[in-house]
Order: structure tokens, then C-alpha cells, then sequence
């Protein structure tokens, strides 16, 4: 089974990563990816030395002018008068190695204190967990995949997953997965979950693949189904923490906008097969 990332977060992404914008969550996730990617490793010093240059630029540091000297100079007194707070001695990080679906991989300092400290590393990501996990989704898509010349078990099965931490405000514009047999998304934590007097949204919606070859001729045309309903071109699916969808990868699907104050955490996956080699 080929685990191979080949997906990398966008310069954007990293530029916020540099500057501390991220959450928490999201944070953890691209740092440890900056670690074991020397390609984004490079690309954050990149763009930390760029923020660095920018803070420090004599041109944009404002002067105070001398009405506010006197203020500046209080205030400078008070700081340094005031009792300082004392931290806490840095902890030495010892490395740490894992085995990943039978490789081995140094541990990303900032995952090393969790797992020093008793935290396993397949509650995290990789190990068992995710092994099992890609092992779940296979199964799933051999069940609903045929081969003319050939059975499922002639290929070799291969799976790619991320991890999509959606803080509030966050969402998935419409899109599909090219180059893939399936896609699958494992929910693991829902954030806040909707009550009856809240909708925090972030329903994962899925389109209709007739679309819009259905609506050419007039938009406002639905196709009545086998339920005696109008079938509507985007549909939003209902789910529950541990539900696990597996689709075809060239369904166009969606999440809208969560408005939840916890992060809601999925794991994201591509499955494709290839012909084992005789």
C-alpha cells in the first residue's frame, strides 16, 4: 500500500504558519508537515526571513515625536519597574522515532513533547489507526468497484489521506479528486454539534453529476425520483461522528461554511488502484 504524501499547503498557508495566525489545531498540522518536508522547510524560512526583514525595515518603524516623549519615556519606566513574570526552564526534546505502516519516521519536535509525555502516536495520526483506517476504506471501495479483465485483488490498492481542521468560518468550495478511483472523508470530531436551537452549519453536500446538463435547456426543471420527490441538484448528507463516506472521486462535492467555536477534524483520503506487475 503506497502512503506517499504528495500533498503540500499552499504558500498562503505557510506565510499565516510563519506569522502565528494559524489556530492552534491547524498549526500543529503544518508544522509537523514543515518538519518532515524539506521542500516547505525551506519555503517557511523563506518566508520568516521575508517577515523578519519587514519588521525590522528602519522604514517602517514609526518616531515618536516629541509631544509624546514624555508619555513614551513613562511608559517605557512602568515596564521596566514592573515585576516581571518568570518562565518556565526549556525542556530538552528527545528524538523520537515511530513505525509507520512498517517505515520508520523521526517524530516531529513539536508531536515529541505529546509523545513524551504518554500521548500515543496513532491518537494523533498514522500507525495502526491509520492503517486500519485505509484498510476500512478499501474494503469499502473493492465492494463497490469492477474490473473487467481482472478481480480487485490484482491491484495494488493505494491510499493517500490528510487531515481538514475547519475552525469557524472555514469551508470546502465544490470540487472533485481527478487522478483517483474514490474518495473518503472520516469524521473524527464534529466541534460543536447542531442543536435544535442552532445550526452551526459545515454540511458535506455532494452534486448532482447530470448537472447541468439536466438544467441546459430551463434552470428551473427537476427530475422526479423513485420517492415521488423532486431531485434537487445539491444534496447535503447528515453526519455523525465516525461516519466514514466513500464516493467516486469525480463527484463534485462541498462543505458549507461551519460557524461552530470548536474546530471540527475529518481525515481526507484519495484511493486509487494500479495493475500489479506479473
Amino acid at each position: 500500500m503506497n502512503t506517499e504524501v504528495k500533498l503540500h499547503p499552499s504558500t498562503e498557508l505557510l506565510n499565516r504558519f510563519v506569522q502565528g495566525e494559524l489556530v492552534t489545531g491547524k498549526s500543529v498540522v503544518v508544522a509537523a508537515h514543515v518538519e518532515l518536508c524539506e521542500s516547505c522547510s525551506a519555503k517557511a524560512e523563506e518566508l520568516q526571513a521575508l517577515a523578519v526583514s519587514s519588521w525590522v525595515d528602519p522604514g517602517n518603524v514609526l518616531q515618536p515625536d516629541q509631544s509624546s516623549a514624555a508619555d513614551y519615556s513613562s511608559t517605557v519606566a512602568r515596564i521596566v519597574t514592573y515585576p516581571q513574570i518568570k518562565s518556565e526552564p526549556i525542556e530538552d526534546l528527545v528524538e523520537v522515532d515511530i513505525d509507520v505502516l512498517n517505515h520508520s519516521i523521526k517524530l516531529p519536535k513539536v508531536l515529541t513533547k505529546a509523545a513524551s509525555q504518554g500521548l500515543k502516536w496513532k491518537k494523533v495520526s498514522g500507525g495502526d489507526a491509520a492503517s486500519r483506517l485505509a484498510e476500512s476504506a478499501i474494503n469499502v471501495a473493492k465492494r463497490m468497484t469492477h474490473f473487467q479483465e481482472a478481480d480487485s485483488d490484482s491491484y495494488e490498492w493505494q491510499v493517500r489521506m490528510w487531515a481538514n481542521v475547519t475552525s469557524a468560518g472555514g469551508l470546502n468550495h465544490m470540487h472533485a479528486h481527478p487522478g483517483n478511483l474514490w474518495a473518503a472523508v472520516l469524521y473524527l470530531d464534529m466541534g460543536d454539534e447542531a442543536d435544535s436551537h442552532q445550526d452551526v452549519g459545515g454540511a458535506f453536500y455532494i452534486e448532482d453529476p447530470r448537472f447541468p446538463m439536466a438544467a441546459m435547456h430551463n434552470t428551473a426543471v427537476r427530475m422526479i425520483g423513485i420517492d415521488s420527490q423532486p431531485q434537487q441538484y445539491e444534496v447535503e448528507l447528515e453526519l455523525e461522528r465516525g461516519n466514514l463516506v466513500v464516493f467516486p472521486a469525480w463527484l463534485r462535492h462541498g462543505v458549507r461554511p461551519y460557524t461552530g467555536k470548536r474546530e471540527r477534524i475529518s481525515i481526507a483520503m484519495n484511493i486509487d488502484a494500479q495493475r500489479k506487475r506479473k
